[in-house]
């Protein structure tokens, strides 16, 4: 189903990654290219954006107002419009993108390879964060329980942030090679929490025993709560993987997809951009290759080799 853009968790946080992928310059004295038929009455473009609903937990405030000024001031540059649909499973997705309904899509990496042939290849963007492109998994645990004693951890508490699509491949991996099973079988509860701060916490309270969350998460955490270092350990350490994908289809006008990706490319050289990505807790956006999801790739490969040999 569709989610109302309004009552969905984290709204503002895709609607801002559309805004992130779709702006431009104000004042850009480029004349942006348009490879749609002539718009007589001036009517703006309209990008249509899928995003699945569990991409992002960044909390944010309501910026509401500012999302208001950067279309009118910046959207506007380039006379594009987004329009968002916020969908909340990567099925209906992309049943949304086979029917023609979709120009450019927010979603997690391994989803992104589902639809591979077709995304663009030059049109594939990331964010930074923290100064990273891509994100190391943490399992984050009590400091009674010893870094890689799966044994110690097996019957306790998991908590994790929405937005866990690939650290659950990561976990679950790491727990088949070391003869666990899978996630769901291994822990004795798993809590969902709306953005990764409150995970770390219930673990540094007792009230969860271990929890799923990037690096940066951590970092954050700690840096708002400087016990938290001193009283959790790193339990699991993976490499780093490219987490979240924005990409055009390859049908879409390719003058007005490269307007939109140098305007995304380049929207942190905007006080508004730069105010906008400090609430994802990013620095700018950088264009990505499909080899930087290679090992992406390699991970859900192995997933799968693994599973089916446990089955």
């Amino acid at each position: 189903m569709i989610l109302p853009l309004k009552k969905s968790v984290g709204w503002r946080i895709l609607l801002g990654l559309t805004l992130i992928f779709c702006s431009s310059a104000n004042g850009n004295d480029n004349q942006p290219n348009n490879d749609n038929k002539p718009n007589n009455d001036n009517k703006p473009n309209i990008v249509r954006i899928a995003a699945l609903e569990n991409t992002f937990d960044v909390p944010l405030v309501d910026v509401e107002i500012t999302f208001k000024v950067l279309y009118d001031n910046i959207l506007s540059g380039y006379n594009e419009k987004a329009h968002v649909k916020i969908y909340d499973s990567f099925s209906m997705m992309k049943k949304a993108i086979e029917n023609g309904q979709v120009d450019a899509i927010v979603a997690n990496a391994p989803d992104v390879l589902l639809i591979e042939g077709l995304i663009d290849p030059d049109a594939i963007s990331s964010i930074v964060t923290r100064g990273r492109l891509k994100q190391r998994w943490l399992l984050v645990t009590r400091k009674d329980i010893s870094p890689g004693d799966w044994k110690a951890l097996q019957g306790k508490r998991l908590t994790t942030s929405r937005n866990v699509t690939l650290g659950n491949i990561v976990l679950n991996v790491a727990l088949l090679e070391a003869g666990f099973g899978q996630s769901t079988g291994f822990f004795r509860s798993t809590t969902p929490k709306e953005s990764p701060h409150p995970a770390i916490v219930d673990v540094f309270f007792g009230k969860a025993d271990a929890a799923l969350v990037t690096e940066s998460a951590l970092e954050v955490a700690q840096e708002l709560n400087p016990q938290i270092g001193k009283r959790l350990n790193v339990f699991m350490r993976s490499i780093p993987y490219l987490l979240t994908v924005n990409a055009f289809l390859k049908d879409f006008p390719a003058g007005r997809k490269e307007n939109l990706k140098d305007a995304s490319l380049r929207f942190h050289e905007l006080p508004n951009g730069m105010t906008l990505l400090r609430l994802f807790k990013a620095e700018r956006v950088n264009q990505v290759t499909w080899h930087d999801m290679e090992n992406v790739r390699k991970l859900v490969a192995k997933y799968k080799r693994l599973t089916k040999s446990v089955n």
